[in-house]
């Protein structure tokens, strides 16, 4: 869209939910508009205001494109928390740009060579962490970023808009000092104000539903504020213990939405991998961008937008992560090295599929899931020399990521853990500014936009973000469980006993899948294919897939990143 004074052209993607007070507030001072959308008020916005000034006022999710005709100026812009992504690389004198690093494949003279290091970090953590791109001349524009390119410049000039470790600092510094109760009633009061903004559509609207705190959190808001029942859509699978659809069926009957479920086939999931490439144009391995995908084509079957409740686990202490690293170095770090070791190999001799059998005498509401893998983290966890390699070392998929590279890559950086923080929030703060917009938010953005359907995250809500830095960390952890503040605001929509239930997030049974429905589609990239040789040491990773298929070791963790890379290599490489 042009601005009306012909100065200022936009391409924008995403939504500004408080556009309409913007719109006032250009009225005011003047500007006349032609229409109702949200691109005509930012862009006459940023002809009015400027670019800078009128970040300062927005509230919403995007990502856009500014040429100031007058200036020959152009200037990309992400959102605070990065929900909408932004690409850009320098090409000859110019540079080009876009929501995906397909796009860059369009252009002549355009270089396709891998980025090592992005590869390093798919095998180690399940996807590219940002500011890299898997292609090695191209780079991802941080969360609450703006990059500046002018054609009598020297190159592009980066500005941070928008700064979360401020945020978090100047929320601790001036923390919310009231009660309990007055606590959680300005969490229900603002959350309030958000859904009005963001429940604004002139398409069908509906809501993904676990059954877990943060989506049945924002389900139960939506449905006070909404005249009819919410739609609300949830995905299961076959195996018991990873099935969350009769959870979120109870929950959905007890709050009267009209809700959709589906229960997946192995024939479903066989034809869905195949697409996982072409979906995820990046090499991206969290293998919950299965179901992700799967209840995003179920919901766009009948809505254009859909809220989730991604971003409660980073902002309110959700993660056992949060809470194992913390306890587990507070317990640790100051013991010997050589002690440490020891308990380690005490844990380590028992094999994880021995604790995973031990764990069936714990009553099922109790039962951790998966407790040879955390037995095993554990383990690891004993010989890591700091806080932040405590962190990425639960986070890790493979240890040792260039076992299985056939370039030269220097592997993943131990995350900084910032000062000033207690260790929980430090470690919140890690993961709002890198795994959320680097997995979580690419996943949601992924699927979702490949079925046409928008989604919406109103728990990260820049609004809601600077709140919740601001609470004392016992409004969030409480009897060792994190989210408390957001249980509490819950329980007063939703029976206690409808809900609390062990984490499990959006799991899957991936050990179980590659051996079983998409054990031929894998076989398939890592045995028969040669196209990724001289990327990945096919040798070291088919030794690793027979190993798992002959049931010797449970490497599904480890697998998955590899038959993503391998499989989008197969695609996008000609």
């Amino acid at each position: 869209m042009v601005s009306r004074d012909g100065r200022v052209a936009l391409v924008f993607n995403g939504e500004i939910y408080n556009f309409r007070r913007l719109r006032n507030a250009l009225e005011q001072q003047g500007c006349r508009l032609r229409g109702q959308s949200d691109t005509e008020v930012l862009v006459e916005a940023i002809a009015l205001w400027g670019v800078d000034s009128t970040l300062d006022r927005l509230i919403g999710i995007f990502a856009f494109a500014v040429w100031e005709l007058d200036t020959r100026r152009l200037t990309l812009a992400r959102d605070h928390l990065g929900v909408k992504p932004v690409y850009w690389a320098p090409l000859g004198r110019g540079i080009i740009f876009g929501s995906q690093p397909r796009v860059f494949r369009l252009f002549p003279g355009w270089s396709s060579e891998l980025n090592p290091d992005a590869l390093a970090s798919v095998l180690r953590f399940g996807h590219v962490a940002a500011p890299a791109c898997i292609y090695r001349q191209a780079h991802c524009l941080m969360p609450g970023t703006t990059l500046t390119w002018q054609t009598d410049a020297p190159g592009p000039r980066i500005r941070e808009f928008y700064k979360l470790t401020d945020a978090a600092r100047s929320g601790q510094a001036a923390p919310f000092v009231q009660s309990d109760d007055e606590a959680i009633e300005r969490l229900d009061s603002l959350f309030a104000e958000i859904l009005e903004d963001q429940m604004i559509a002139d398409v069908p609207l509906g809501a993904f539903l676990s059954g877990g705190i943060d989506s049945t959190l924002v389900v139960a808001m939506m449905q006070r504020h909404s005249s009819r029942p919410v739609r609300t859509f949830t995905i299961g699978f076959e195996q018991g213990d990873y099935n969350e659809a009769t959870d979120a069926s109870v929950v959905a009957a007890y709050l009267g939405t009209e809700h959709t479920e589906h229960i997946v086939s192995g024939a479903e999931l066989s034809s869905l991998a195949a697409k996982l490439p072409e979906v995820y144009d990046e090499p991206f391995a969290d293998a919950s961008q299965i179901p992700t995908m799967l209840v995003s084509a179920l919901a766009a079957d009948s809505v254009t937008v859909v809220l989730s409740g991604d971003g409660g686990d980073e902002l309110f202490a959700g993660y056992n992560r949060h809470l194992w690293a913390a306890r587990i170095w507070r317990s640790i770090g100051g013991t010997p090295v050589g002690l440490r070791r020891l308990f380690a190999a005490s844990l380590s001799y028992p094999s994880p599929r021995f604790w995973n059998r031990l764990s069936l005498l714990i009553p099922y509401r109790r039962r951790p899931r998966q407790l040879g893998d955390k037995i095993d983290k554990l383990a690891r966890l004993a010989h890591q020399r700091d806080l932040g390699s405590v962190y990425a070392e639960l986070r890790t998929q493979i240890r040792s990521p260039e076992h299985y590279l056939s370039c030269q890559a220097h592997g993943s950086a131990t995350p900084v853990i910032c000062s000033g923080l207690d260790d929980v929030s430090a470690l919140q703060l890690v993961d709002a500014g890198g795994y959320l917009p680097d997995d979580i938010l690419v996943k949601v953005d992924r699927a979702s936009m490949f079925y046409g359907l928008e989604a919406r995250v109103p728990l990260l809500d820049q609004r809601l973000v600077d709140f919740s830095w601001r609470l004392d960390p016992r409004l969030k952890i409480r009897d060792s469980q994190g989210k408390w503040i957001l249980r509490e605001l819950l329980y007063r929509h939703v029976p206690r006993e409808l809900v609390d239930r062990p984490k499990s997030g959006f799991s899957v049974p991936v050990d179980d899948w590659l051996r079983g429905p998409l054990r031929a589609w894998a076989d398939g990239l890592l045995m028969d294919g040669d196209s990724a040789q001289d990327v990945v040491d096919l040798a070291s990773v088919r030794n690793l897939w027979r190993g798992h298929i002959e049931g010797k070791i449970q490497a599904g963790r480890s697998l998955w990143p590899l038959v993503m890379l391998v499989a989008w290599i197969d695609y996008w490489r000609p």
